[in-house]
Order: C-alpha cells, then sequence, then structure tokens
C-alpha cells in the first residue's frame, strides 16, 4: 500500500505493508500556518474545512499552532459538503473579520462558498489552501465560481516540498504525458506533489520485485524499504530501466524518482518539505516560497508535533 493518506494514526503504523510518502496531515497544517505568518503575515484566520474526517485532521493542529504563534483564529466551521448554499456560514464568518480563509473541501463546496463570500462581500478575501486544493479539478471548480484572475490573485496553498525537476521528473512527465490518450487529463497533474509520490511508490514495488526476482509480497514488500532508503553501496537510479539494469548487473539501487529522495522512518513514513504555491491562469501550480526546515520545526513545535 503506497497511501496519501495524511490521518495521524498512520503517523506510528504498525502495518507491514502500509508505505507513505507525504507528511501526515497536522504537518501540512503547521505548514499552512507557517506560511500564513511568515509570508503573508496574516494575523487574524478563518478556518472554513469540510465536515468529512479527511479535511477535519487539519483543523486542530492549525488551530493550535495559531493560537500558540499569536494568532487569532476568527472562527471554525465545519461545513457540509454538497450544499446549494452556505450564506448563513459565510454571514457568520465575515462578520468576525478575518485577514485570510484556510481552508480544504470538495472542489464544489469551496466554489459555492468562496462564490458567496465574494457576493457578500464585495470582494474575495485572501484564501489558503491545503495540498489538496491544487488539483485540477478543485481549480475548474473555483474558477468557475469566482474567475480565473480572482483565484490567481487571491489564492495561496502549501504543497509538499518537490522541485519539479531532475532526471527523475523528466522520465515521469514523459510516461504521464504518454497516458494522455487513455486520460486526456493526465498531463494536467505533471506539477502536483502527491501524483509524483505515488508513481515514485509503484516504482520502488516493481524494483523491489526485479531485486527480489518475486511477486509474492511477502517476498518483495521487506525490500522496498531498501530500494527506497538505499542500502551501503546502492547506486542511485533514477528511470526504472536504470534500475532493471543497475539489478541485474549484481548491484543494489536507490530510487531517487520523480519525487526526490525516500526517507522511510520505522513506520514507514516519509517525510519531506514544503512549498508554497499558488495558480496561473492555466492552472499549473507555481511556487512562490520555501518553508525552510527552521520554519517548520518552529510551527510543529508550537502546534506540539
Amino acid at each position: 500500500m503506497f497511501c496519501m493518506t495524511g490521518q495521524s494514526e498512520f503517523n506510528k503504523s504498525t502495518f507491514t505493508y502500509f508505505h507513505r510518502l507525504v507528511p501526515p496531515d497536522e504537518f501540512d497544517a503547521y505548514a499552512l500556518v507557517g506560511s500564513a505568518l511568515d509570508f503573508n503575515h496574516y494575523h487574524k484566520i478563518a478556518l472554513v474545512f469540510g465536515n468529512d474526517i479527511g479535511s477535519q485532521a487539519f483543523v486542530k493542529p492549525a488551530m493550535t499552532a495559531l493560537q500558540n504563534l499569536g494568532a487569532t483564529v476568527t472562527i471554525n466551521q465545519a461545513i457540509a459538503l454538497g450544499q446549494s448554499s452556505y450564506r448563513t456560514e459565510v454571514t457568520a464568518m465575515l462578520a468576525t473579520h478575518p485577514d485570510a480563509i484556510f481552508t480544504e473541501a470538495l472542489g464544489s463546496t469551496d466554489a459555492t462558498y468562496l462564490s458567496e463570500v465574494k457576493q457578500l462581500n464585495g470582494s474575495s478575501l485572501p484564501f489558503m489552501g491545503t495540498s489538496a486544493t491544487i488539483d485540477p479539478v478543485w481549480f475548474a471548480a473555483v474558477t468557475g465560481a469566482l474567475g480565473v484572475a480572482d483565484v490567481v490573485q487571491n489564492f495561496q496553498a502549501v504543497d509538499l516540498g518537490v522541485t519539479f525537476s531532475g532526471p527523475g521528473y523528466d522520465e515521469f512527465k514523459t510516461n504521464l504525458n504518454a497516458s494522455a490518450a487513455q486520460f486526456p487529463d493526465a498531463p494536467k497533474y505533471s506539477q502536483r506533489g502527491a501524483t509524483l509520490h505515488l508513481y515514485d511508490g509503484i516504482i520502488q514495488a516493481a524494483l523491489a520485485m526485479d531485486a527480489t526476482k518475486s511477486t509474492d509480497p511477502t517476498v518483495y514488500n521487506p525490500k522496498i524499504k531498501d530500494i527506497g532508503n538505499g542500502v551501503s553501496g546502492s547506486v542511485v537510479v533514477n528511470t526504472y530501466a536504470a534500475g532493471v539494469a543497475a539489478l541485474a548487473s549484481g548491484k543494489s539501487v536507490q530510487w531517487v524518482g520523480a519525487g526526490g529522495a525516500t526517507s522511510y522512518n520505522q513506520y514507514n513514513n516519509s517525510q519531506q518539505g514544503y512549498i508554497l504555491v499558488k495558480y496561473d491562469a492555466s492552472g499549473n501550480e507555481v511556487t512562490i516560497g520555501k518553508l525552510t526546515t527552521a520554519q517548520t520545526a518552529a510551527v510543529i513545535s508550537a502546534g506540539g508535533g
């Protein structure tokens, strides 16, 4: 299992077959807080998250970190998904006069909520999303409601700390674009961190099968961690073909792929840093800043992580 779930119960997973190549949601929340305070100097934040379990996982750590760092949570709204209107909720939120909105909800839900913010306020407020809002479906829904220019101007998000460059990424992008005949929207995912990491998981599993000459999970699963982290004497490979060739010559390999290097801990969790991003008019992700290790550590500490 290569999972994109960020729920905290997997932080210390005892599942032998579980692998997570993304940080837990609470770290996503900490990154969002750090970006709001350090880059944008927002200090009054409205939390507007879907009432689903995945979205709500962000709320508590974000609230704790904001409060401990001297910011104010003006309101905390868990909104029901898929409603035709949120005028009551929007009116209550606007009455608290936030500097910005933190959000994660289905694209259609955020589209409705944010369009009513624009209608009732006379203009949009700055709004910031988790990495889940970096998605073509979300972009299409929200720009359809607000207009592209509005989203480009007022929206920011945090995403996984990937560079979208290097030989591993180039190979991924080539393969992704080649799949457009079966899935026309495939190229739109070329700069979404989650997609990169799932691709890397697939390659790690494939190379583990090659290394053990077995497709039996009980045989190849323990090798995945070695492929991801590398062992003494490993050769770094960035493409599947290079990995197969190195294994055939008797070498151990370390996969550094589309999402960069992997660093599995004892719970098969691998974590990286964060970037601050926005959309351009075509829906592409544009990096506008990074959270340093020190900045991330300070917010994690404030949040109790």
